[in-house]
């Protein structure tokens, strides 16, 4: 698109019947406006690959965390399952010393 802009101008211009310099002028415009798209896509896809980066990193961080949640969750039952289990002793033991207590 744009090295058709690029040709329309020089045949405009050229039909007009203007002398090279004048061509050579809008060759060096839109040289000009090329050079200064190219810098602003590099900009761009600079942001856009710091970005991906960024993306990235905190997927890895969500993820390190997430494979931590089961193991998290099995220690928490784990610890759950202990403390219910002593619950349950101390019940039956204070079931025993209420019937040994009543004989």
């Amino acid at each position: 698109m744009i090295c058709s802009d690029t040709y329309l101008c020089v045949c405009q211009v050229s039909g007009a019947g203007l002398n090279l310099q004048s061509v050579a002028s809008v060759v060096q415009q839109t040289t000009e406006r090329l050079c200064r798209i190219k810098q602003e896509v590099n900009e761009l896809r600079s942001k856009q690959q710091n970005q991906i980066l960024q993306q990235q990193e905190y997927c890895k961080l969500f993820q390190e965390r997430l494979l931590k949640v089961p193991t998290t969750l099995l220690e928490q039952r784990t610890m759950w399952g202990v403390i219910l289990f002593g619950i349950k002793i101390l019940l039956l033991q204070s079931c025993q010393i209420t019937v040994l207590h009543n004989i």
